[in-house]
């Protein structure tokens, strides 16, 4: 599978494995990136596209508020032997 394969798709609705990292549409946050995902869809469908963002899903799943947040949980991947331990 490729980075933004089409997992589903219909004549209204695609499906899209979007990247980590890669910005779905241009706005304020973008500070200067030039590739965004719905610009990759109108090419490939040669059409306009109109992102939607779902508001559940299994990235959505786990969530801690307030007390429950325990920042030692997180993964803390260590690169270089004079790594100085957790931020």
């Amino acid at each position: 599978m490729h980075a933004d394969d089409i997992l589903y798709q219909d004549e209204l609705l695609a499906v899209v494995d979007k990247p980590a990292g890669l910005m779905v549409h241009d706005s304020a946050l973008a500070r200067g990136e030039q590739d965004f995902l719905a610009d990759r869809l109108r090419a490939r469908f040669d059409r306009p596209v109109h992102p939607v963002a779902l508001q559940s899903g299994p990235v959505n799943d786990n969530v801690l508020r307030g007390d429950a947040i325990d920042l030692e949980k997180f993964p803390v991947p260590f690169w270089n032997k004079t790594d100085g331990g957790r931020y």
